[in-house]
């Protein structure tokens, strides 16, 4: 088995979303699965993604980053960090949701817990 380096690749969001998928691609170990912003302008985006390594890590990273929101943006802006699991999967995925009017912010505090993020 060869060693595995994390190389991020250029894929095509939603306008509106792609500050947010920006911050949370700068975790070293998540990766973006889907993301979309409505139409209407009081409409929600949302940004799916997973954790590399075991379901424990990403439980622990959701939680992190829960946490480190939480202290850095109150009270600013809602968001919904969810943790799914579904039926036959063998990891667990997130999905961040968000008035697309916050998309800026909360990339803004995602982008800052990545950079404080130990290496």
């Amino acid at each position: 088995m060869h060693a595995e380096v994390p190389v991020k690749v250029t894929a095509y969001v939603d306008a509106g979303i792609a500050p947010l998928v920006a911050a949370l691609n700068e975790f070293p170990n998540v990766l973006t699965l889907d993301s979309c912003e409505e139409s209407r302008s009081d409409s929600r985006a949302y940004v799916c993604f997973g954790v590399r390594g075991e379901p424990s890590e990403a439980f622990a990273f959701v939680q992190h980053l829960s946490s480190e929101l939480g202290s850095r943006l109150r009270p600013c802006c809602e968001y919904c960090l969810q943790l799914e699991w579904g039926a036959g999967a063998e990891h667990p995925m997130a999905r961040l949701t968000v008035q697309r009017d916050y998309v800026p912010t909360l990339a803004r505090g995602i982008a800052e817990v990545a950079l404080a993020a130990p290496v």
